[in-house]
């Protein structure tokens, strides 16, 4: 059923944004359309055949626009907003989603006050801006974050911001003619933010340690090896992570692919420890304590793209690594309902419902 109202979506042309314009426009109802705002170069959606196929059918339109600066926004919606819905922007449903967001360490001063202007002052400029617009059915949607959980090593700030993030869509609900706030929180997502985390690696290690007390994460792990459950359990912890490299695509040498008898997906350089300029071939899992390993692959797959795409392979196979797309279904499937979630929290924190990541953030 489609979802009656025109929508802005800021974040929209990128990651969990970008995919909420898709699903959007995918029973788009008649008359209206949906504006998307990001801070990317207009010239560079020009690149993206799915968001550039949209705009030229007319039912979308791209804005670029600093979310932080309140003036700006004000007059995004004012010029832009208004102009391209016309008359329906008094008359329709509008359906307001705060993606845009940013993560950055608590170590960079300068990093932290960009962050929390974009992430906090972002959603509030929309939350005030949207006041002046909405009609009766209208929405409002923010995007938080697993790590209210747990944060990670140096995000905290990122926490509290994505905390703030749900305090405001329940806020919202005092606004007349909010028929629904929804706050999604979802786990890891599969996007180029996600993989620049400098804890992304450590997953590794972490699905090492929570694989014997998970029944589906050691069912789905064993499945990515290729071997049977009471192998994988019969392995070392120090194997078990060789393992997961080995499969992901690290070149660990014959004698230990035999010895574990996983083949890796493709080949590739063999890593080297900078310390001590030993290659990570030479290593075996019966000689090697698993925070040698881990030191090793965490070097590696920080510096190198190609790694990092391996290991999410890797979790998107054990359910934790999340589609955008599966995000941006479940939150279409809410506004269907047109209430707010229980708690005013929508959580998606896998495809298929386990939710096998609530191990390492519990």
């Amino acid at each position: 059923m489609a979802v009656q109202g025109n929508f802005i979506i800021t974040g929209g042309s990128n990651g969990i944004g970008r995919a909420m314009v898709l699903r959007a426009a995918r029973e788009l109802s008649s008359g209206n359309k949906i504006v998307f705002v990001g801070s990317r170069d207009p010239e560079k959606i020009k690149t993206d055949a799915a968001l550039l196929a949209l705009v030229q059918s007319g039912q979308a339109t791209y804005i670029q626009c600093d979310v932080a600066n309140p003036l700006a926004i004000a007059s995004t919606l004012r010029n832009g907003a208004e102009d391209f819905f016309g008359n329906s922007l008094k008359t329709a449903p509008l359906h307001l989603v705060a993606s845009a967001g940013i993560a950055r360490s608590d170590k960079d001063a300068a990093e932290v006050s960009i962050m929390v202007r974009i992430n906090l002052g972002g959603t509030v400029n929309l939350l005030d801006t949207f006041n002046r617009y909405q009609s009766p059915g209208s929405t409002f949607t923010t995007l938080g974050s697993i790590v209210r959980l747990r944060a990670l090593p140096g995000n905290q700030t990122y926490a509290h911001t994505k905390e703030i993030v749900e305090d405001l869509a329940a806020a919202s609900t005092a606004m007349p003619n909010i028929a629904a706030a929804i706050c999604v929180v979802p786990g890891l997502i599969d996007t180029r933010m996600t993989q620049e985390e400098p804890a992304f690696p450590m997953l590794g290690v972490d699905v090492v340690k929570a694989v014997a007390t998970h029944e589906a994460l050691r069912s789905g792990l064993a499945s990515f090896l290729g071997i049977p459950e009471d192998k994988l359990l019969a392995l070392q912890s120090g194997d078990r992570l060789i393992a997961i490299l080995a499969r992901a695509g690290f070149e660990l040498g014959t004698e230990t692919l035999t010895r574990l008898e996983v083949q890796p997906v493709s080949d590739t350089r063999i890593p080297v420890d900078e310390k001590t300029g030993k290659r990570l071939a030479r290593f075996a899992g019966k000689d090697v304590a698993e925070g040698k390993i881990a030191a090793v692959a965490m070097g590696v797959l920080r510096d190198d793209p190609q790694m990092k795409g391996a290991l999410a392979g890797a979790l998107k196979a054990l359910d934790i690594l999340v589609a955008p797309e599966v995000v941006a279904d479940r939150w279409y499937a809410q506004l269907e309902t047109g209430k707010t979630p229980e708690h005013g929290i929508l959580e998606v924190y896998s495809e298929h419902g386990q939710d096998p990541i609530l191990q390492f953030f519990a």
